[in-house]
């Protein structure tokens, strides 16, 4: 099962993504992709790290410039749909 979410840099800089897991109970063991420019061959990032010990916890990082489109691809191992919020930050 995954997810696709895209959006456009407001402006050049670093896009930071960032999954984490809604509600509590087993959290759905999460793999985050970032991709530029229409290619979809390979991530400019991907996280499966687990961060802070629970696995819907990613973070990937990507430079982007004013107007680029960002496709953002969450995976998930569980049949069922998971649970977890999406954000992203833009540093210039």
């Amino acid at each position: 099962n995954w997810d696709w979410w895209v959006m456009k840099a407001a402006q050049t800089g670093t896009v930071t993504v960032v999954t984490r897991q809604v509600g509590t109970g087993d959290a759905p063991d999460l793999v985050l992709e970032v991709f530029t420019d229409g290619e979809f061959g390979e991530a400019k990032d991907r996280s499966d790290q687990d961060l802070q010990g629970n696995s819907a916890n990613e973070s990937a990082t990507v430079q982007v410039t004013a107007g680029q489109a960002v496709h953002v691809k969450v995976s998930s191992n569980f049949g069922r749909g998971a649970k977890y919020r999406l954000s992203s930050s833009l540093a210039p």
